[in-house]
């Protein structure tokens, strides 16, 4: 029963433990074909013996090569081979693996024995036989999970990932979620063009928040910046009450406003202001269900600032400021936007205020000291890091005194 075979996996990992493999292997394999998940765990188990012989790996993991888990364990054999440095043994029982695949059971990982292939007596033109075999094989069935299993060993032979996606498309049938995951990735793999091809269909029959999503990320990619700016609002439309974490609104509308902003930079006039009024509307439907967010300020000063409205920016980037007047993170935020717009002058007496405020913090201390660098003031700028140098601060901040040294270091060095 179970608790006998519990006993014997705990004989066979005691077994191990005294340098015992082949004993083990025989206590292993004479368990039959009871406790298959006991037997797999027992077999795993001998990953960590690299002193075990080859033939005693094929021993162990031809007992479990049953069932669902045939091809993996004999795909695990080889490889375990391979790492004891049996190669030409490991490939034999690659190819013998390719030659009779089971299309039934889960799908081998055999992309991970590409290389070992490559460096055994059979070469490169050994791996190109036993793959050739391995595609034409399972593109003829009709298993799904096998035909995405030869997708990262075809990254070597890019012509036939077109012909696989395909496959793989034709046996995802109507199935929406493996149409998505076949274009994402298909993304993944460089393939926009094939995964815009599969949304396409998709948005005209039905949209869904998920495919408007893709669809952005495909013209982003693209350069298409208006269209994805239409795909990322159409998510949302569809999206309507779905219930989702704040982590997710956060990230959605923040692509939102900065594809917004970017658009807004490659227009003038009248249509860059209907953009800057839109990003301010997701703007405040993010500040809705999302009140004491800071980042919705920064987002939005951001991008005021670029797109030449300096003064509407200081509005939305005081807002962050005055949440917490007396915290010096409000400055901080203000500061290093204002740097990112190339306003490096500007944020210096932010950098300033944040140091009066959190005087046990040095980090902007050492960030004002490099605008000031920046902006050739390098005098000032080196004595605000041998300030830094000078005192002693919270073990929390020990990096920023080593930086500031560092810093003063390389300065000296530079100096003729």
């Amino acid at each position: 029963g179970l608790v006998g075979a519990l006993w014997q996996l705990r004989h066979i990992t005691a077994l191990y433990a005294a340098n015992q493999n082949k004993a083990a292997v025989d206590e292993l394999t004479g368990m039959g074909s009871r406790a298959l998940q006991l037997r797999i765990i027992a077999a795993a188990a001998s990953s960590n013996r690299y002193d075990m012989k080859a033939e005693d790996i094929g021993r162990i993991w031809d007992s479990v090569a049953v069932g669902k888990y045939k091809n993996v364990a004999r795909a695990q054999a080889a490889i375990a081979m391979a790492n004891r440095n049996a190669i030409d043994p490991a490939v034999e029982r690659v190819s013998n693996l390719v030659a009779d695949l089971d299309l039934r059971a889960l799908p081998p990982r055999l992309d991970q024995l590409v290389y070992r292939v490559q460096q055994s007596r059979r070469g490169p033109a050994g791996w190109q036989l036993i793959y050739t075999a391995w595609r034409d094989r399972v593109l003829a069935g009709s298993s799904y999970e096998h035909v995405l299993s030869l997708i990262p060993a075809a990254q070597q032979q890019r012509t036939d990932l077109p012909v696989i996606f395909a496959r793989a498309i034709e046996l995802a049938g109507a199935d929406v979620d493996k149409k998505l995951y076949i274009a994402r990735l298909a993304v993944a793999y460089g393939m926009a063009p094939f995964a815009q091809s599969v949304i396409e269909p998709m948005l005209k029959h039905k949209g869904s928040r998920e495919l408007y999503q893709l669809a952005a990320t495909f013209a982003l990619q693209q350069g298409r910046t208006a269209d994805a700016l239409g795909y990322l609002e159409s998510a949302q439309a569809a999206a309507g009450d779905e219930a989702v974490d704040i982590g997710t609104v956060r990230a959605e509308l923040t692509q939102i406003i900065t594809v917004t902003r970017d658009l807004a930079i490659q227009r003038s006039g009248a249509q860059r202001a209907a953009l800057v009024a839109k990003a301010m509307t997701w703007g405040a439907r993010w500040r809705a269900i999302d009140a004491a967010n800071p980042e919705i300020d920064q987002q939005l000063g951001e991008l005021q600032l670029a797109v030449g409205n300096t003064e509407e920016a200081w509005r939305q980037l005081s807002t962050v400021i005055e949440r917490d007047p007396m915290a010096g993170t409000g400055y901080t935020t203000v500061a290093e936007t204002f740097e990112r717009r190339g306003k490096v002058a500007e944020a210096l007496p932010f950098w300033q205020q944040a140091i009066v405020i959190d005087q046990t913090n040095p980090t902007p201390r050492l960030r004002k000291a490099q605008a000031l660098i920046a902006l050739g003031r390098t005098a000032e700028g080196d004595a605000l890091l041998q300030d830094i140098v000078a005192h002693k601060w919270h073990d929390v901040w020990s990096n920023v005194p080593y930086q500031a040294r560092y810093l003063l270091e390389r300065g000296k060095q530079g100096r003729p």
